[in-house]
């Protein structure tokens, strides 16, 4: 009778065990399938503007690295007084090309700031992502006067304490014309732009186009955004 009753006992307590395990490993799926879901969605909504903005810079880097027809337009930089008709007419071109550039880096630091550890298809992908960034920031800072930490730097700039998104090339070009500070911290990215106009880091330009073509074939590849057409960039009628 002493050892039914064991057995009873231990039989329920066995039970309740499996029962419990169970019920904790159906919480566990529960969670990770919700937060599969969710990181899901996070990553499409970084993915798909950063692409964009790869798409964007990628445009003018290779516009860039054709030959221009005028280099001078990238000579001109801002200055205090400039009205919007210079930024609008004779400072387009430099100022467009300086904001994609720091737009770029600016949903990246979105990206790493606030998706950091969700994950792609596969875990080693997200290592694979970084990597490729890493790759577009070393190749447009190395041997040029636009330092790694100053690329990061530009796109900081671009978005105003709580932002989810960089701010818009209208908002770049009234901060730059109107705050002092804004305007000079950019200044480099000018000058740097100048040093292209007068042949200089035409192989970065080569390496750095490619490196924002390989970020967009890994999100599209990894399935973070769909399949786009590539149509080409239009606006370019001041070089």
């Amino acid at each position: 009778m002493d050892g039914e009753l064991s057995q009873l006992v231990y039989g329920a307590i066995g039970g309740g065990l499996v029962a419990a395990l169970f019920r904790i490993a159906e919480q566990w799926i529960e969670r990770r399938s919700a937060q599969s879901v969710e990181a899901r969605k996070m990553l499409a909504k970084y993915a798909k503007p950063l692409w964009l903005a790869c798409h964007n810079l990628e445009q003018r880097l290779a516009h860039i690295h054709s030959g221009l027809n005028n280099p001078q337009v990238l000579t001109r930089v801002p200055e205090k007084g400039c009205g919007l008709d210079w930024y609008t007419k004779e400072g387009y071109y430099a100022t467009s090309t300086v904001y994609l550039l720091a737009y770029v880096s600016a949903w990246i630091t979105l990206f790493q700031r606030d998706i950091v550890f969700l994950e792609f298809k596969h875990e080693s992908l997200t290592a694979q992502f970084f990597q490729c960034v890493e790759h577009f920031k070393g190749s447009i800072s190395t041997g040029t006067i636009l330092w790694y930490h100053y690329l990061v730097g530009i796109g900081q700039q671009l978005l105003p304490i709580g932002a989810d998104r960089p701010m818009t090339l209208a908002v770049f070009i009234d901060s730059l014309g109107t705050n002092d500070e804004f305007r000079a911290f950019f200044d480099q990215s000018f000058q740097f732009l100048k040093k292209i106009a007068a042949g200089q880091y035409r192989g970065q330009i080569g390496i750095a186009l490619a490196a924002v073509q390989e970020i967009q074939r890994f999100l599209v590849a990894n399935q973070a955004v769909p399949v786009l057409t590539r149509p080409s960039e239009g606006g370019e009628a001041l070089e």
